[in-house]
């Protein structure tokens, strides 16, 4: 789609570079149409050395070519900033024009808080940064309000079907004893939560692109697919859950059974145990994001993916909150309604469907941090 069609669809897209500038400093003209600010002020400048060629040739017909003519429209009187109706700010180092409460000159590089120039990559970075971050934070609200959408509300309630028939199911059948009918319990289990790994997954992978409606709940493959379709997400789901917690279990066994740990304090080992297991669970959500997205080879790459949450530090721990937030919600909720003596069955498909919403959020979560960040990753 061109930049017109995707001004028309409500995006804010420079008319010249093509660019989406909804997050950067921007001008708009008076027909509407955007402009970051780089583009703006190098339009200006060529239409400040163009000018007198123009004068000595007005009697030749007008040029068509779309620069000039998107020149000629930030030249007009109608051309402000973006949003605002407040006069035209200017750099005090340069003088060229600035978009309302821009930090940065995209000219010089002037800083206007540390009054300083930076070079224009500084300046562009900082300014990237600082939008991903709070185009991140804006999106946050809309990873966990995701029922407020009709087609999410569907897809959710499908999932809620699923996983309440799989395990509800497979546990009365299980709970008549029968050796034969053993194979079937455990079987409807096992798809029932493959079903629901392969599509968490799949909401990872779709937030990570972009897109706030659910995807579709893996149903209709074929038969000789179950195994690639739903056991391998679903033991790489529980392989992402051994590797956070696999440390701190192999202290746990050597502490009871290598002779030089036992002799150590047990405060030393409880300590030692619980910074091993919290930092699993803190790296948790980017393993999850790393299989999801950056395939199996992911994990691999520790290097990139540490200096990658250095960076977006503020917003992965945004993003672990989310998660553990959304884990605690469903533990309260159980808490309460056992409390409240609610009947089994009703609690049961109650906790399920709460499992479903903070599963369902988390990965929405995990997945829109990929997407503002993207450009950070090392796959």
């Amino acid at each position: 789609m061109d930049s017109s069609g995707r001004q028309q669809a409500g995006a804010k897209v420079c008319r010249i570079c093509g660019e989406d500038c909804s997050h950067r400093p921007r001008t708009r003209d008076g027909a509407g149409h955007y402009y970051c600010n780089a583009c703006y002020d190098r339009l200006r400048r060529q239409q400040a050395t163009a000018a007198p060629a123009k004068r000595t040739a007005r009697a030749e017909p007008a040029t068509t070519d779309d620069d000039l003519s998107a020149m000629a429209e930030l030249a007009s009187p109608g051309v402000h900033h973006a949003e605002s109706d407040e006069p035209v700010a200017r750099c005090e180092s340069c003088g060229a024009p600035l978009a309302p409460r821009a930090v940065f000159c995209t000219n010089c590089g002037f800083d206007r808080n540390t009054g300083r120039r930076r070079s224009l990559a500084e300046a562009d970075a900082a300014t990237g940064a600082l939008s991903a971050f709070g185009a991140y934070f804006a999106a946050v609200p809309g990873a966990l309000l995701f029922l407020f959408r009709l087609r999410n509300v569907g897809v959710f309630a499908c999932a809620w079907v699923v996983l309440c028939t799989g395990l509800m199911g497979g546990a009365m059948i299980l709970a008549t004893g029968s050796l034969r009918l053993f194979p079937v319990g455990v079987a409807a289990i096992f798809l029932a939560e493959g079903v629901i790994a392969a599509f968490c997954f799949e909401i990872v992978q779709r937030s990570a692109e972009g897109h706030d409606a659910l995807p579709s709940l893996p149903l209709s493959m074929d038969f000789e697919e179950w195994w690639s379709e739903l056991m391998v997400p679903l033991f790489s789901f529980a392989l992402t859950c051994l590797i956070a917690t696999g440390p701190a279990m192999i202290y746990f066994v050597m502490s009871l059974f290598v002779p030089s740990m036992a002799e150590l304090s047990p405060d030393l080992h409880w300590a030692v145990l619980g910074g091993l297991l919290g930092l699993g669970l803190f790296l948790w959500p980017m393993l999850m994001l790393g299989l999801a997205v950056g395939g199996p080879g992911a994990i691999v790459l520790f290097g990139g993916t540490v200096r990658t949450l250095l960076r977006t530090f503020p917003a992965y721990v945004c993003t672990v909150l989310i998660v553990y937030g959304s884990a605690a919600l469903l533990g309260y909720v159980g808490v309460r309604l056992h409390h409240a003596q609610t009947s089994g069955l009703l609690l049961t498909a109650i906790i399920i469907g709460v499992r479903v919403y903070a599963q369902i959020a988390a990965m929405r979560a995990i997945g829109t941090y990929y997407y503002r960040f993207q450009d950070r990753f090392p796959w």
